[in-house]
């Protein structure tokens, strides 16, 4: 068995986990939360196995299912893709490699302060911004960064990809993961509830993450992050490169993308749906040219962006850094096609991902094992273990929070205390998000850097033992306090 994942380790993984999520379908029965009542399929034929419901999950249909992915989740696999693209692009060129290791020097003998900076900035805006995929747009940059610090690969991923799912876990106002659980659940609750215990859980986590990294900085065995993203340049003919336009032109795509996704309508906002419907409704000799020229039902106010319209205006940046750096038309078209080859293992694990999440859904069986849960864990000492497993279980066979919350959220909805319930519920989707063989971001990056599972196992599992503990000691102090 040690030796079956060898190689291709994260598609035979995931294929297991696709089988697994099939033959549930053969075995437990469907059902679905009205409220807090489970309904099955079927009632008149009680007590007969799954396989006697409407259908079940064949071999054909792991051919079928897959397309059906990439047509219901086309917006992330193109936002990755334009990710990728984006980043070889600019990593063509001689200004954005010498931007790279100028910053790169100013940190050298100071990586750990990089390092807690980065994960800062990952966990604070993850647990604001809207949709905490679109830090992905910052996370090339990083990595490169940490190429020039020598940091290793696991630290590396844990430090862009590992503290995104922190912030997760201390999600206040993220639309993607608090607004879900208000609007389409029902959580009778506000966002940022609870905030101090969201700044305990996200800060003894980066500090555990920080813990395990320390060891590693000055291993000079462990190998380097490699930079997939700046190619190797011929050395400059002029001594001094001015990168002050370019480091200008990035903090202004930065800047452009946070205001974007930060939740101006969730914080009573309106500026910039006012600046929005000044801009589209000017008119030019009685026609709106701007509303026909940014796009009548595309172009949107800042606060209302998705992954569609970030890709958007990540191509067409491309097109102002063509000026901005002298690129050639040639060089973005090879550095598109990099990109897509680069992207191509991320995207096809990520749409395996997607399949079991549309097995688990369209042939719901995740709802009778919750309830199963929660009949086992039914005495109330034993509620914040109950609704932790119970999202644990949920987030491992559905990946994007948003189905979570439709396949179990009206159950956990009904439950009390709301607020600790919310904070079991975010807290088992990260902790899911850095282990499970289905987590979106933990698979982007391990594929990404070149990491066996394996091996970012035995880093891992005393993060996760402590992010257990400190979990349930604050569900319980919010729970009996």
């Amino acid at each position: 068995m040690k030796d079956f994942f060898k190689k291709h380790d994260l598609f035979k993984i995931l294929g297991i986990c696709m089988v697994v999520a099939a033959l549930l379908t053969w075995i437990l029965r469907y059902a679905v939360f009205q409220g807090t009542e489970l309904m099955t399929f079927d009632e008149e034929v009680k007590g007969l196995p799954g396989i006697f419901d409407t259908s079940t999950i064949g071999l054909f249909d792991f051919h079928t299912y897959p397309l059906l992915v990439l047509y219901y989740f086309t917006n992330i696999f193109i936002f990755i893709f334009v990710v990728f693209a984006f980043y070889k692009i600019l990593g063509k060129t001689k200004k954005y490699e010498r931007l790279v290791s100028n910053v790169g020097k100013m940190f050298e003998g100071k990586e750990l302060v990089f390092i807690i900076l980065s994960m800062v900035f990952y966990t604070v805006l993850a647990s604001i911004v809207n949709d905490y995929f679109i830090l992905l747009a910052f996370i090339p940059f990083t990595l490169s960064i940490l190429n020039r610090l020598k940091v290793d690969k696991i630290s590396s991923l844990v430090t862009t990809f590992g503290s995104t799912m922190v912030g997760v876990l201390a999600a206040t106002y993220s639309n993607r993961i608090v607004g879900t659980l208000i609007s389409t659940a029902g959580f009778n609750m506000a966002y940022a509830n609870e905030l101090l215990a969201h700044i305990i859980l996200a800060v003894v986590s980066l500090a555990a993450l920080i813990l395990l990294i320390l060891p590693r900085l000055n291993n000079k065995k462990l190998e380097v992050v490699k930079d997939l993203f700046v190619e190797e340049q011929k050395p400059a003919k002029k001594k001094y490169i001015n990168v002050i336009p370019l480091a200008f032109f990035m903090v202004i795509f930065a800047v452009i993308i946070l205001l974007a996704f930060m939740p101006w309508s969730t914080w009573q906002v309106t500026f910039f749906d006012d600046l929005y419907k000044s801009i589209t409704e000017a008119t030019i000799f009685g026609y709106t040219i701007p509303a026909v020229v940014l796009g009548q039902t595309t172009f949107v106010a800042f606060g209302q962006w998705d992954l569609f319209t970030i890709s958007a205006f990540m191509m067409l940046t491309i097109i102002v850094y063509k000026f901005v750096a002298n690129i050639s038309i040639d060089e973005i078209i090879e550095g598109t096609g990099e990109g897509l080859k680069l992207a191509l293992k991320p995207l096809a694990l990520v749409a395996m991902i997607y399949t079991v999440l549309v097995f688990s859904v369209s042939f719901p069986v995740i709802p009778q094992i919750v309830v199963g849960i929660g009949k086992l864990f039914s005495a109330e000492f034993l509620r914040p273990i109950n609704w932790f497993l119970s999202g644990l279980v949920t987030s491992t066979f559905v990946a994007d929070f948003q189905y979570f919350v439709t396949l179990t959220g009206t159950y956990f909805a009904g439950l009390n205390p709301t607020e600790v319930v919310a904070i079991a519920l975010k807290a088992s989707y990260a902790f899911a998000g850095f282990i499970a063989p289905t987590s979106i971001m933990l698979m982007l990056g391990l594929s990404t850097l070149g990491i066996k599972y394996s091996e970012y196992f035995k880093f891992i599992w005393k993060f996760l033992i402590a992010l257990l503990a400190i979990t349930l000691v604050v569900l319980y102090i919010l729970l009996y306090i």
